[in-house]
């Protein structure tokens, strides 16, 4: 959390970083010579927690996916985990630099998130799928004011990736 919002601030602040040292130096008049560890500590429980929830949650979602049965011990679910944990120490090993694949994956929620605003919108008003659950008139209203922000959002995050690219 203290990196990601570390590296968060200094980029719309525009600073270039381009590694945790950079990050580190950028706040030494606030913390000082601590700074560097509390942004150790920092992105040590960043990667973590991503090297244990993200191999997990993904092995989840494909075993759903695709309706396995055996849940965490099938092999499906052994091999998506071991292949998002080999993708990610492919990287590591390969020299991608993460800021790039952060900022991808930015981009990426700036397109989709509208989407799936929209989808789940239009799945809500179903009444051939909700019956009496589907969305009122108060619902859609507010639907309507989530879909307007995160179109914002995403639009404001894509010109902003673009334009420090």
């Amino acid at each position: 959390l203290v990196a990601s919002t570390a590296a968060a601030s200094l980029f719309m602040q525009g600073l270039k970083v381009e590694n945790a040292v950079d990050m580190a130096n950028q706040f030494e008049p606030l913390f000082g010579s601590f700074s560097r560890y509390l942004l150790g500590v920092g992105l040590f429980a960043a990667g973590l927690s991503s090297a244990i929830a993200a191999p997990l949650a993904t092995g989840y979602a494909m075993t759903e996916l695709l309706k396995l049965k055996g849940g965490s011990e099938s092999g499906i679910f052994r091999f998506v985990s071991l292949t998002v944990v080999f993708f990610g120490a492919g990287c590591a090993l390969l020299d991608i630099k993460p800021i790039t694949i952060i900022l991808s994956a930015q981009f990426a929620n700036g397109i989709l998130l509208p989407f799936m605003v929209a989808f789940l919108l239009f799945a809500m008003n179903r009444k051939s799928l909700l019956a009496t659950k589907a969305n009122g008139a108060v619902a859609n209203g507010l639907g309507g004011i989530v879909f307007l922000v995160t179109t914002a959002l995403g639009l404001r995050m894509i010109l902003t990736v673009t334009s420090h690219s």
